[in-house]
């Protein structure tokens, strides 16, 4: 299924996005990027606790890490009731579904599941080709990025995989057995002259369950 915005549930810590709102307005400090780098921290290390079942977790603690909201209603998380439509049509058809996406310049990877937990399928969503992502809107340097990819990765459940800095592009293939996806970003578009960056792609191999069998992340 090939479709515009993002259809999984990019759901955050409440309070997460208040930080990431006085960045996104363009008041990047030393301080407030102290203080997020922390906050993250902080959350990642409570959210991994939490998968862990660690039983010293306090009710506190948990709602940290589960009081969650959507971070941008544009997409399909600002259309809850449609998609949980659209999910029930899909499995009523016993369908294996790939959602193919984009528009938000950045490169994802996500499970899809109805508000029941039920799986529905995988979404594939390509980075840009040229037009500027979250390295423009969120203004931190690229160690941050790179430390939000993790986070991302960690807090929102049904999110697998991101690239929040690169332009490139998706090629997907599809066989009888598998589905493979190859996220594949370029050094530079500011420049004639440009090579593939070999240090940042990244590899998913779906079966035909759509279980993924193997996941290879390069990192600078």
């Amino acid at each position: 299924m090939g479709q515009q915005v993002l259809m999984a549930k990019m759901l955050i810590p409440a309070e997460l996005l208040l930080s990431l709102a006085a960045i996104t307005s363009g008041n990047v400090t030393p301080e407030t990027l102290v203080k997020m780098n922390q906050q993250i921290t902080e959350l990642v290390t409570l959210k991994l606790r939490l998968k862990a079942g660690d039983p010293s977790l306090t009710a506190t603690e948990k709602a940290h890490v589960t009081t969650v909201a959507p971070y941008n209603l544009d997409a399909w998380d600002g259309y809850y009731a449609e998609r949980e439509i659209l999910y029930g049509t899909l499995k009523s058809l016993n369908k294996k579904v790939v959602v193919l996406a984009g528009d938000t310049h950045n490169a994802w990877s996500a499970d899809l599941h109805t508000q029941t937990g039920d799986f529905v399928g995988v979404e594939l969503a390509t980075s840009s080709v040229s037009s500027p992502g979250m390295e423009k809107y969120l203004s931190i340097p690229l160690a941050q990025l790179q430390q939000f990819e993790m986070a991302f990765t960690t807090l929102i459940d049904e999110l697998n995989y991101t690239n929040l800095n690169q332009r490139g592009y998706l090629k997907v293939s599809f066989t009888a057995q598998q589905v493979q996806a190859d996220w594949i970003f370029v050094s530079t578009i500011k420049e004639n002259a440009y090579t593939v960056d070999a240090t940042r792609g990244h590899q998913v191999v779906l079966n035909n369950n759509l279980i993924d069998v193997k996941s290879i992340q390069k990192s600078a």
